[in-house]
């Protein structure tokens, strides 16, 4: 139910605006080049009048906030390891959904030797694009969602696992934690993240595959 497929071009398709797409192929952690790839939707036509500043900002945290994180937890636990975690979540943009009176704005062609067809396909989106200058912004309203619910919380034993509440960093698609391991804190703060973006974009949104590399807590930790 994301995409309409229309096989006819006619009226029915007046004043949507069409662009072309393209595909790239995505990075596997280790930076090699893997199998799946990411559909980038040229949205030149509608960026040109629609700058991202009428959206809201996709500010992202910088090397030195999670520098600092880790080392404010040093300080406050000598000798315990920090671990971190990296938590993935798919096709992020797609989660999102766009106004049925704007899906007109979200709109690519798909030449005919590519759909099987004589004239090609004009798919329709009911999601935000990659490609689109505001879909960072208004990606990032769930986003601060998922983080601002997860850091409400603390752990309720204070005893052991400290009276800090749970903290998060979210670099666009990706929620980075960091922990110290004491009690169950980490585990905690992992299984919360989870629940939290499966309860604000769904069940599927947890990239399995790509979580069994990131997720995992560790010690070292590639996060951008």
């Amino acid at each position: 139910g994301r995409s309409l497929l229309c096989y006819d071009r006619g009226k029915g398709l007046e004043g949507v605006i069409s662009v072309p797409m393209a595909r790239v192929p995505k990075m596997n952690p280790d930076r090699s080049i893997s199998e799946k790839g990411r559909i980038i939707w040229d949205a030149t036509p509608i960026n040109e009048y629609c700058h991202k500043t009428r959206h809201p900002p996709a500010l992202q945290p910088r090397h030195q906030e999670v520098a600092r994180a880790i080392l404010w937890w040093r300080l406050r636990f000598p000798r315990i390891r920090i671990l971190l975690s990296k938590k993935d979540v798919s096709e992020a943009f797609k989660w999102i959904p766009v106004r049925l009176e704007d899906s007109k704005l979200f709109a690519a062609d798909l030449p005919a030797e590519y759909s099987n067809t004589q004239e090609g396909i004009t798919i329709v989106y009911g999601f935000l694009t990659f490609g689109w200058c505001g879909a960072p912004g208004e990606y990032m309203h769930y986003a601060w969602v998922i983080k601002l619910a997860h850091e409400a919380f603390a752990p309720e034993n204070s005893r052991w696992e400290d009276t800090v509440p749970y903290h998060s960093f979210v670099l666009m698609d990706d929620t980075v934690l960091i922990e110290p391991e004491i009690g169950l804190r980490p585990e905690t703060s992992v299984a919360l993240t989870e629940h939290l973006t499966r309860a604000v974009l769904g069940d599927a949104s947890i990239n399995e595959g790509k979580d069994w590399l990131e997720g995992r807590l560790e010690t070292r930790k590639l996060i951008w």
